[in-house]
């Protein structure tokens, strides 16, 4: 009897299938069917969450800084921005309905995180040395003073390159020197040879 009811419900099934590839109104049907399911079920997740929303609006700011880091390239300035306004868009046109609403926001959300990533990269930049450059003399101020056991490690500021403008010179030089050579104090001017 198991057989029997397994190989009639195998040719119904043949038949459906069958039925659907011959009827492609059908197909649609089921198609439209499942996003109608979908559409529920993401509706009725949102509804849940509903008490949630500015908790998942830091979830989605936090998701937009971190596809600013994911970017391969630096991405346009319009990017972030770009996103944010489409959000604002679409969220003034679905105001009527408060899931898709809600959706448009977090859409705003990723877009700022996104930007305020972009504008905070901007603003910390600094020239970055390509290749090396030495050996040469350099006299700086000392910011900073690590003592290590092999080596001491210091960091320059108010210094000047050779052969290298001032925007193109980074702000800070990071040295190691031996520990046989001492470790100088934070502020003293010192000059060294080095290669950077």
């Amino acid at each position: 009897m198991t057989v029997l009811l397994n190989s009639e419900q195998a040719i119904a099934e043949d038949r459906a299938t069958a039925s659907s590839r011959e009827n492609p109104s059908r197909l649609a049907g089921v198609a439209r069917g499942f996003l109608q399911i979908l559409q529920d079920s993401a509706t009725n997740g949102i509804a849940a969450q509903s008490g949630r929303g500015l908790l998942w609006l830091v979830v989605m700011f936090a998701a937009g800084i971190a596809l600013y880091f994911t970017w391969q390239v630096e991405p346009s300035a319009a990017l972030g921005p770009g996103i944010a306004v489409a959000g604002i868009v679409s969220a003034y046109l679905l105001r009527s309905k408060v899931s898709p609403m809600l959706l448009a926001l977090a859409v705003v959300a990723l877009g700022l995180g996104h930007s305020v990533a972009q504008f905070r990269a901007w603003s910390v930049a600094a020239p970055i040395l390509q290749e090396e450059i030495g050996p040469l003399i350099i006299e700086g101020r000392v910011a900073t003073a690590e003592r290590r056991p092999s080596r001491n490690r210091i960091i320059i500021e108010d210094f000047s390159l050779p052969n290298l403008s001032a925007e193109d010179t980074p702000k800070k030089l990071r040295i190691s020197l031996p520990a046989s050579h001492g470790l100088p104090n934070v502020g003293d001017r010192i000059s060294v040879r080095a290669i950077v």
